[in-house]
């Protein structure tokens, strides 16, 4: 199976991704991506290194939003008994990051940052926005993928609209995930990460696309 082409066939455009039917917070490695909303390069910056007019090597340099992210990022596995961090990237407008769940648990993380009230306040326009937040979080399964990005993301959206005084979005509504079921396949899903920054020039996302 080429995973690449399985995964990216649709370049993040999802429309859902749960597979129906399956117990989300069961351990396991799961590959996720988490787009920046409307795809604005905003994470990071890639620096590419050329020789003979061909990428030899990149390295991504953060910007201030893009440490949110990371440092965020990294407490999911502080925060939780039961998670454990792979390999990730922090692209310019996507984040790539395996997360293992090492066993389940019986209760939620409840005092995670900015579930509590993430648009407390703020205009009474927001109102809206925020009960259509807290009807959602009440459909995430304690401890499943869905509860730990959603929480992840509210997170560096509360921290980011503090920083700036922004009500600016951060993420796109959606995330992707895929279940990974072997370790052929885990190794294959580390790799096309760490050589995600190396084909940043050529992503059809990127404005300064080579191409």
């Amino acid at each position: 199976m080429n995973v690449k082409n399985q995964l990216y066939k649709n370049k993040y455009l999802i429309p859902s991704t749960r597979f129906k039917g399956y117990d989300y917070s069961k351990p396991g490695y799961y590959f996720i991506t988490i787009c920046s909303y409307k795809r604005v390069s905003i994470f990071s910056e890639i620096i590419g290194i050329y020789k003979n007019n061909q990428i030899i090597d990149a390295s991504v340099e953060l910007s201030d939003i893009g440490e949110i992210i990371e440092k965020e990022w990294l407490k999911t596995a502080e925060i939780r008994k039961n998670i454990k961090l792979d390999q990730y990237v922090i692209m310019p407008n996507h984040v790539h990051g395996i997360i293992q769940i090492t066993h389940q648990m019986n209760n939620d993380f409840k005092n995670y940052g900015a579930v509590e009230t993430p648009w407390q306040g703020v205009s009474t326009q927001a109102v809206s926005m925020q009960n259509n937040f807290l009807r959602i979080k009440k459909s995430w399964k304690p401890n499943s993928i869905s509860s730990i990005i959603n929480q992840f993301k509210t997170a560096c959206t509360k921290k980011f609209r503090q920083k700036y005084n922004s009500q600016n979005n951060v993420w796109q509504s959606r995330f992707h995930d895929r279940i990974i079921r072997n370790p052929e396949e885990l190794n294959k899903i580390r790799k096309y990460i760490i050589d995600n920054p190396m084909k940043w020039s050529y992503d059809k996302n990127n404005p300064k696309n080579i191409l």
